[in-house]
């Protein structure tokens, strides 16, 4: 099987051009024929329309010269908007599944998809991929789950680790969350507290509960872990207020490097 990785053009075994029309419209183009005999296995981002136009050019091409490709993407757009939350708005991850699903791909792997509902739009080829938290664990330390639903999504974790349920209160006219407070703490014996999760947007969620952490345990630790970081302001808000951060870059490549030196990225792409 051969690599075609179009995040990054020096890590892929398939070498190709990206060009665009006067128009703006870009075009892929690959200067060597495919052998048949070869699979293909494609890596990109869909963080934007421009990216999934240019899977779909990738995915006429393989189909057409009657190549197995298999599909895995780092990150996949509009898995916030996976229900129709009025009339008026699009269900946009259906609107994106439906795309996806027109291609011949064998296989597609997705990491860490935010919705629980993406499997089921892209059906039975589709096998999310989960990001490996646990070897980015210390040991001595503590779990922190933001939400109900990062303790359900990764609480196989909580049999090996002490860890903390946050609950938080929204204002029902405004939908901002007013309050942070502890829903569940379980054997909290070690200095440091590691908050998980699959992404972070502007990071406000983490920063109210660190505050709570911070006055319940002042001489602590406070580590955090998440997959995708789909906002460079939230990011630098994270650096300048956890001991460490850990990401990946399934999202960007940002390249922010914090004074204190405190960010690890994990290459996922590759």
């Amino acid at each position: 099987m051969k690599l075609l990785n179009l995040i990054n053009l020096d890590k892929s075994e398939i070498k190709y051009n990206l060009t665009r029309f006067p128009d703006g419209e870009p075009q892929i183009s690959f200067p060597d024929e495919f052998d048949r005999k070869d699979s293909v296995k494609v890596i990109c981002r869909i963080t934007s329309a421009e990216e999934l136009f240019i899977l779909t050019q990738v995915g006429d091409i393989l189909d057409r010269q009657e190549i197995e490709w298999d599909l895995f993407i780092t990150y996949l757009m509009s898995m916030r908007m996976d229900r129709v939350m009025d009339f008026n708005r699009p269900f946009s991850l259906k609107v994106v599944c439906s795309i996806l699903n027109t291609m011949n791909y064998r296989y597609i792997m997705i990491l860490e998809p935010h919705s629980e509902r993406t499997k089921g739009l892209l059906g039975t080829r589709c096998y999310p991929q989960k990001f490996n938290f646990e070897s980015h664990l210390d040991v001595q330390s503590n779990i922190v789950f933001p939400d109900a639903g990062a303790y359900q999504r990764y609480k196989i974790l909580s049999n090996n680790w002490g860890h903390i349920v946050f609950n938080k209160v929204r204002d029902l006219e405004t939908g901002k969350i007013k309050e942070f407070s502890i829903g569940r703490e379980v054997n909290c014996y070690y200095p440091t507290f590691t908050f998980i999760d699959d992404l972070c947007d502007a990071g406000g969620t983490f920063l109210g509960e660190l505050k709570v952490l911070k006055e319940r345990y002042p001489d602590s630790k406070f580590e955090i872990i998440v997959c995708h970081a789909v906002n460079i302001k939230g990011l630098v808000k994270l650096c300048n207020n956890f001991d460490r951060v850990i990401i990946t870059n399934s999202y960007c490549d940002y390249g922010y490097k914090p004074s204190n030196n405190n960010l690890t990225v994990i290459d996922v792409c590759g």
